[in-house]
C-alpha cells in the first residue's frame, strides 16, 4: 500500500481501475478494490508513508501530517479507470482472471469495456455467421475488432483501422444504436459475404488481413458494379486470386525464375497483407488491385450507373489486359499509364457500354483520330 501511495504522490502511472455497472444500476470493482482501498485508508490517517519509499522527509507521515499543497496534489489526482457496461458475470470472470493473470488486454478487449450502445451492436455484429467461416482464431474477442474495424471503413470510407483509430471511433459514436446507417450496411455486406461462400469454412480467410481483404473489395464491387446475381463469379475469384497471390509468392522465393515470370504487383500486395495491414495506403493499394483483377477475369461486369467514363479501376483492368500498347495495328506503340485514353471499342455515343470488354489502349493522336467513329478498324 505505501509503495502504491508513493507513486501517486510522485505523479508515477498507476495501474487502472475496472467498474462495471449491472442491470440493476449497482456499481461493482471488478479490479482495483485493494488500490482504491489504500487510498481511502491512506486518506483516513490509518497508515504512515514508509521511508524506504517516500524517504526522509515524508517517509513516517500520515495523510494529514503531509504539507498542504502536497495534499492537494493528491487530492487533485486522476485515477485511470475503465467504465464496464452491458457486462454478464461471465464477461466479468473472463476479464478478472485475465488481469490477474497479468496478461495486458489487446485491442479487442479495450474494446468490449467501452461504455455506450456502439458496443452492445458491435458486439451483436461480431456474432454474425461468416466469422465461423474464417481459418484463424476468433479468441479473446477477435470478431469484436474486425466488426469495429468494418464500422469504420463503412462510415468512413477506406482509412486507418488500427487501435487509436478504433477507440476514437467507439468513443464519438458510443451511443448509435441499431438504425445507424453504418450497422445496416455493414450488416448487408456480411450478409452478402455469408451468401457467396458457400462453404463451411474459406480456407483463403486464414488471416485476419485477408478477411479485410476480401471485405474492402466486396464493398467496392457492391458500391460500382451490378453483381448481386453474380456471387458464384465472386466466390470463384475469392479463391482464384488468393491461389494466384501464392503462386507468386512461390515463385519469387524460387532461384532462377525470370522476373518477367512474376507478378511484381501480387508480391506487394502479399507484403501489404502481411505488415502495416492497417494503413489506409495499404488498404487502398490491396483494393484496388484486387478489383482491377477481378475486372480483368470477368471484363463483361456493368457498373450500376450508365456513364461515359471508365472509372480508374476499369482503367487499370484495360492497361493491364493491352500490356499498355495501342489496340490501332498500324500504331502499337507503348504508352505510359498516365498519358493513355480508355477507348470505347463501340463508341459510348452509338450504344457501346462502358465496361473493360468494351475497352481498349489508344493512345491520344490515335484516339482524336477515330473520334465515335464505327468499324474504323480499331
Amino acid at each position: 500500500m505505501q509503495y502504491f501511495i508513493d507513486s501517486i504522490i510522485k505523479d508515477f502511472p498507476i495501474p487502472q481501475i475496472f467498474i462495471r455497472k449491472t442491470v440493476e444500476g449497482v456499481f461493482e470493482i471488478v479490479d482495483g478494490q485493494q488500490r482504491l482501498t489504500a487510498i481511502w485508508k491512506f486518506m483516513d490517517d490509518k497508515f504512515n508513508l514508509a521511508v524506504e519509499y517516500s524517504g526522509s522527509e515524508l517517509g513516517n507521515r500520515k495523510y494529514n501530517e503531509l504539507p498542504e499543497e502536497i495534499r492537494i496534489d493528491f487530492d487533485s489526482r486522476k485515477i485511470p479507470a475503465v467504465w464496464l457496461e452491458n457486462y454478464d458475470d461471465e464477461d466479468v470472470r473472463n476479464l478478472f482472471r485475465r488481469l490477474q493473470s497479468g496478461k495486458e488486454l489487446n485491442t479487442a478487449e479495450k474494446l468490449n469495456a467501452f461504455p455506450g450502445t456502439i458496443t452492445i451492436i458491435a458486439r451483436e455484429l461480431a456474432e454474425h455467421s461468416i466469422f465461423k467461416k474464417v481459418k484463424f482464431s476468433m479468441n479473446r474477442y477477435r470478431s469484436l475488432q474486425l466488426t469495429a474495424q468494418i464500422f469504420l471503413l463503412v462510415k468512413e470510407g477506406i482509412t486507418d483501422i488500427g487501435a487509436t483509430f478504433l477507440y476514437d471511433f467507439f468513443d464519438h459514436h458510443k451511443n448509435d444504436n441499431q438504425n445507424i446507417d453504418f450497422f445496416k450496411k455493414s450488416r448487408r455486406i456480411l450478409n452478402f459475404m455469408d451468401e457467396v461462400i458457400i462453404e463451411k469454412i474459406l480456407p483463403e480467410m486464414n488471416k485476419a488481413s485477408w478477411f479485410i481483404n476480401y471485405f474492402v473489395f466486396t464493398k467496392a464491387i457492391l458500391d460500382e458494379y451490378s453483381v448481386i446475381d453474380k456471387k458464384d463469379l465472386i466466390c470463384k475469384f475469392y479463391i482464384d486470386f488468393h491461389s494466384y497471390i501464392q503462386k507468386n509468392k512461390k515463385l519469387a522465393n524460387e532461384g532462377g525464375v525470370r522476373e518477367v515470370d512474376i507478378d511484381i504487383e501480387a508480391i506487394q500486395f502479399a507484403n501489404n497483407s502481411r505488415a502495416g495491414t492497417n494503413n489506409k495506403k495499404s488498404i487502398q493499394s490491396r483494393c484496388n488491385f484486387m478489383v482491377a483483377k477481378f475486372l480483368e477475369k470477368y471484363p463483361d461486369i456493368e457498373t450500376k450507373d450508365e456513364i461515359r467514363d471508365f472509372n480508374e479501376s476499369q482503367r487499370i483492368a484495360i492497361y493491364r489486359r493491352d500490356n499498355g500498347v495501342c489496340q490501332n495495328p498500324n500504331c502499337g506503340i507503348k504508352v505510359p499509364f498516365d498519358d493513355f485514353h480508355a477507348d470505347h471499342v463501340d463508341p459510348h455515343s452509338r450504344g457501346g457500354k462502358t465496361i473493360v470488354s468494351n475497352g481498349q489502349v489508344l493512345c491520344s493522336s490515335c484516339n482524336t483520330r477515330k473520334k465515335n467513329k464505327l468499324n474504323c478498324g480499331y
